[in-house]
């Protein structure tokens, strides 16, 4: 298995969060977190809603960049990253993070 990191794409937003939300569902104390982090009940209406967000949240940042990680031999994305690059300093205003917003929410 060849695995590849890639900037990730609009089509790739649910694949992508398919993987992160299910690296959660087997880890105890990641399960814990995660039910912290997301409150709610994750289902298909919330996956949909993350997705329209996450596409808007990628459309106003410019800052936070997504990676996947692609398993060469199937083209599965198996992995997923962000990571936040700061060029320039930013004002106590831009340093508020209220994270991607959900649609409708």
């Amino acid at each position: 298995m060849v695995l590849i990191v890639l900037p990730a794409l609009i089509p790739d937003i649910r694949r992508i969060y398919e993987t992160y939300f299910s690296a959660f569902e087997n880890d105890e104390m990641g399960s814990i977190i995660f039910k912290i982090l997301f409150p709610q009940t994750i289902d298909e209406q919330f996956k949909e809603a993350h997705a329209v967000g996450t596409l808007q949240w990628w459309h106003g940042c410019d800052y936070q960049y997504t990676m996947k990680v692609v398993d060469t031999d199937t083209a599965e994305i198996i992995g997923m990253g962000l990571g936040d690059i700061l060029v320039k300093p930013r004002t106590l205003k831009e340093r508020e993070n209220h994270g991607a917003p959900l649609a409708g929410g």
